[in-house]
């Protein structure tokens, strides 16, 4: 049955319109925000712009933004409830099919970067811990994806929707835990700073669903928290990966010196503070008219 020209543009517009079929401003700058860095990439790499090892380059960028966009679709909802901004919640689903998206063109691309010898890279797969847990976390990304649409809500029941879309938290300790072991070997800040946020998110959880509640201290407690451990993390790390060449008492005084710059750790802190304080004040100028929910931990969140 041909479709009407209503109904096609219908179609076409439903990424970016509210379940009122409204056209949804918030949703279609965030779909051109997720896409922007896949479209500058397919350009630079066919106008060779991506250096002299432009498959290594685009494996690598494709890489870094599926864990951006990762820890990002983490962040929804706790800056949902944090900053009472309910219309967050339309984003989630189209910042996740994005990292997974991202995510799987990453994987792809390990194909051709290593000519196409699939001997090689299963091989490579099993014995190389960073790409083992890299594929798992790829993987494990399929069926929240495939069940990501109401459709599929509603043929698995909101119960098992919610146990089911648990797996997006194994997705980000597996995604990081390979970020960190491939990047970090180049001493970028930017694993530790993801890392930092990963567990400042998964805390949240832990304690929203302990509690039922998340009030402005304990999220000062929480950000101090989150930084005292990205700090301890990165002193882990380089000791362990220089094999004790690195001193981990150095690297914890480096976070009390701006000598090596502004270190993982306060970034850390200061998003949470800064998260924290713009909550508060939306807390002091619009009291939230809902109910308080009961402790329990949402899947979906």
């Amino acid at each position: 049955m041909a479709l009407t020209a209503a109904e096609v543009r219908r179609r076409a517009l439903a990424p970016f319109t509210d379940k009122a079929g409204t056209f949804a401003p918030l949703k279609a700058a965030t779909f051109a925000l997720l896409a922007a860095p896949g479209v500058w990439l397919g350009w630079a790499y066919t106008t060779d712009n991506l250096g002299g090892f432009p498959l290594k380059a685009l494996l690598n960028e494709t890489g870094l933004w599926g864990i951006r966009f990762i820890v990002l679709t983490l962040a929804v909802t706790p800056l949902r409830r944090t900053l009472q901004w309910p219309k967050l919640v339309t984003l989630r689903r189209m910042i996740g099919i994005a990292a997974f998206v991202y995510s799987a063109v990453h994987l792809w691309i390990y194909v051709p970067y290593m000519a196409y010898d699939l001997g090689r890279i299963g091989s490579e797969i099993v014995l190389r811990l960073y790409l083992l847990v890299g594929t798992l976390a790829v993987l494990a990304m399929v069926p929240l994806t495939v069940t990501s649409t109401d459709m599929m809500v509603k043929r698995l029941g909101g119960a098992r929707w919610r146990r089911l879309h648990q797996l997006v938290y194994a997705v980000g300790i597996l995604a990081m835990l390979h970020f960190y072991l491939l990047l970090a070997k180049l001493q970028t800040p930017e694993a530790q700073i993801l890392a930092g946020l990963l567990i400042w998110l998964l805390a949240y959880r832990l304690l929203y669903a302990w509690r039922g509640t998340m009030p402005t201290p304990w999220l000062v407690i929480l950000s101090v928290g989150a930084a005292i451990l990205t700090m301890a993390a990165e002193a882990a790390f380089y000791g362990i990966s220089s094999a004790g060449r690195i001193p981990v008492s150095a690297v914890l005084g480096a976070n009390f010196s701006l000598e090596s710059g502004i270190r993982p750790a306060w970034v850390i802190l200061a998003l949470g503070l800064g998260v924290t304080l713009v909550g508060w004040v939306r807390l002091k100028i619009s009291p939230p008219k809902e109910r308080r929910r009961g402790p329990q931990l949402e899947a979906a969140d």
